[in-house]
C-alpha cells in the first residue's frame, strides 16, 4: 500500500508543524478529532480515516501523474478518548491538523470542506470532515459525495496547492451555475444555456430545483434554486475539481486534449488563478519542484 502507517496519538498540549513532503511522499499528515466528537463510534471513525486516506493516496498518485502520495498519517485523539491504546504527545494541537474531524457544519452539514481564504497557490487552513462522513465512508458518503479518493483529492488540492472549484454555484453572480455558451454555425451565432463545469467532455445530467420540482427561469436565466446534477456514470476523466462525484473523474485539467482546460468558463478557479489550468497551479507548488513525468516508479497496490 502507498499509505505505509497510521499512528494514534493522545492529545496533551503544545504545538508544532506536521506534514512534510519527502521523496514524493507526505509524511505525518495530521488528522485531529475534536473533543466534541463522542468516542462511542471511535473505532469506526478511525477506520474511516484510514480508508479515506488510503483511497486518497492512490487517487492522488494518479491525479499527480505518478508524483505524490501519502506515506504516513498521525491521528490525534482527544484526551477524553480513554478506550483506545495511543501514544501520549505534547507535540500537536487540534488546530495544527491539516484534516479535522468535527461536528456537522451549519453550512456544509456532513459534507467535506476546506477553509482556503487566500489567493491562487496559497495553502489553506484546514479540511474538515464529520464523524458520519468517516463512519459511513463506504455507504452514505460515497453515495452522497462520490468515490472517497476523488473527494480527498478535491479537498487536498484546495488545501495544499491553492486551487479552487471548477464549477458554478446556484444564484452566484460571479461564478454562476449556468452560463450562455456562444458558438458559431452555418446559420450564424447561437447562445446555448450550459452548466458551468470544467470537464473534458460535455457534462451530461439534468436541471433540478433544490426545493423540489422543476427549475423556473426568468429572461432565460434559471433562478437561484436551480442546480445541475450530473449523471454519475459518464466518460469524463477531468477535472476532479469540477465533479469529484463521478467515478472515473480523478484527473486535473491541463493543456492537453485529453484533460483539456476551459479558461473561458466563469469558475472561481479561472477567476482567481488567471485562467490557468489546475495542473499548471499544482505543478508550481514546491512539492513538484523536481517533477518529472517519467518518475518516480511508485506502485499503487
Amino acid at each position: 500500500m502507498i499509505l505505509t502507517y497510521v499512528c494514534l496519538v493522545l492529545l496533551l498540549s503544545k504545538a508544532s508543524p506536521s506534514v512534510t513532503f519527502r521523496e514524493n511522499g507526505y509524511e505525518e499528515l495530521l488528522v485531529s478529532i475534536s473533543p466534541d466528537v463522542p468516542q462511542e463510534n471511535g473505532q469506526q471513525v478511525i477506520d474511516g480515516i484510514t480508508a479515506w486516506l488510503t483511497a486518497g493516496s492512490s487517487t492522488l498518485h494518479s491525479s499527480s501523474r505518478g508524483w505524490a502520495h501519502i506515506r504516513s498519517v498521525l491521528i490525534l485523539l482527544p484526551s477524553t478518548w480513554t478506550e483506545f491504546d495511543a501514544e501520549s504527545t505534547d507535540k500537536y494541537l487540534v488546530e495544527d491538523a491539516e484534516i479535522r474531524v468535527d461536528l456537522p457544519n451549519p453550512v456544509y452539514g456532513d459534507g467535506p470542506f476546506t477553509s482556503q481564504p487566500g489567493g491562487c497557490g496559497d495553502q489553506g487552513e484546514y479540511t474538515q470532515v464529520t464523524e458520519k462522513f468517516l463512519a459511513e465512508i463506504d455507504g452514505y458518503s460515497t453515495e452522497m459525495f462520490g468515490p472517497p479518493g476523488n473527494v480527498f483529492v478535491h479537498e487536498w488540492s484546495k488545501f495544499r496547492y491553492g486551487v479552487f472549484e471548477e464549477f458554478g454555484y446556484p444564484g452566484d453572480p460571479l461564478y454562476p451555475m449556468f452560463y450562455y455558451k456562444t458558438t458559431w454555425t452555418a446559420d450564424g451565432q447561437t447562445n446555448v444555456l450550459t452548466p458551468n463545469f470544467c470537464t473534458d467532455k460535455a457534462f451530461q445530467g439534468s436541471m433540478q430545483d433544490m426545493t423540489g420540482g422543476e427549475c423556473t427561469q426568468k429572461n432565460g436565466v434559471p433562478d437561484s434554486d436551480c442546480i445541475f446534477v450530473g449523471d454519475k456514470e459518464q466518460p469524463i476523466t477531468s477535472s476532479v475539481m469540477a465533479a469529484p462525484y463521478l467515478t472515473n473523474n480523478d484527473q486535473y485539467c491541463d493543456q492537453t486534449e485529453d484533460n483539456i482546460h476551459h479558461p473561458e468558463l466563469p469558475t472561481k478557479h479561472n477567476a482567481l488563478c488567471g485562467k490557468k489550468s489546475v495542473w499548471e497551479v499544482v505543478k508550481s507548488n514546491d512539492d513538484f519542484s523536481k517533477f518529472d513525468s517519467g518518475s518516480p516508479n511508485i506502485t499503487t497496490t
